[in-house]
């Protein structure tokens, strides 16, 4: 996403990342309180939580989806008898938001993960299960989510001379495609995103 000095935006079908990587940190207890040090390798009965990832924002535009299929989180494994009562488990994304074909007008991003499944092979459960992060923050803050496309404008010139054409950044605001003041960092590369032809 792009990080103007008033607006933070990305792109629709582009990705974008947390502001901070969540955690969650999984810790066996006994009845004292105490870290049991002992829930570990065969005696490590809880495997991996089921995570799932919705938009948490109002409904979307029609033909706007939240994308999370890069989405993760560091799998829980005590297996190998390193834990001592204690795991913690990272999530990473990125996360990108489908572009509908009729442009949309802007909204920002708002996630909602959600673990579940957390109960060990002795039943022993997370008492709030599921969990959830709510309204999860991104790079730059709300990170709007923008309907955008690039314009390459006219010019004329002598047909031996080199010829400056313009190209701006647009977004449609919800009524009409207006160019992008907020956009500080597309970058334009003609050799990788124009093809001549007569």
């Amino acid at each position: 996403g792009c990080n103007a000095d008033t607006t933070d935006l990305t792109y629709m079908e582009q990705p974008f990342n947390y502001a901070v990587a969540p955690q969650v940190t999984i810790t066996a207890k006994s009845k004292l309180g105490t870290v049991t040090t002992n829930y570990d390798g065969v005696w490590w009965k809880l495997g991996d939580f089921t995570t799932t990832y919705a938009h948490d924002g109002g409904a979307l535009p029609g033909g706007v989806a939240l994308d999370s299929a890069a989405a993760s989180h560091t799998a829980v494994d005590c297996s190998g008898g390193t834990c001592n009562g204690t795991f913690t488990s990272t999530f990473s994304g990125p996360f990108a938001y489908t572009r509908s074909v009729t442009p949309a007008a802007p909204f920002n991003a708002a996630v909602d993960i959600t673990l579940s499944n957390i109960t060990d092979s002795d039943l022993v459960a997370y008492a709030g299960n599921p969990f959830k992060f709510e309204n999860v923050v991104f790079t730059g803050g709300a990170n709007q989510q923008r309907w955008g496309r690039l314009v390459i404008g006219e010019a004329v010139s002598d047909p031996v001379l080199a010829l400056d054409v313009p190209v701006t950044a647009e977004y449609y605001d919800g009524a009409a495609f207006v160019t992008n003041a907020d956009d500080d960092c597309t970058a334009f590369v003609l050799a990788d995103d124009v093809e001549l032809s007569n």
